[in-house]
């Protein structure tokens, strides 16, 4: 039994990391694709 609880909190802490990794992966795009479009826009404005 005490294998098995700490299986499942080795499986908790690795999809918690993962849901912080991919949260923070999505949020760097969002930055990323905010500063193309603002860079799109001004070339564009420029041109």
């Amino acid at each position: 039994m005490p294998h098995y609880g700490a299986r499942k909190s080795i499986l908790t802490e690795s999809l918690r990391f993962s849901w912080i990794y991919l949260r923070e992966t999505i949020y760097t795009f969002g930055i990323y694709e905010s500063i193309f479009k603002i860079i799109r826009v001004s070339f564009f404005r420029e041109a």
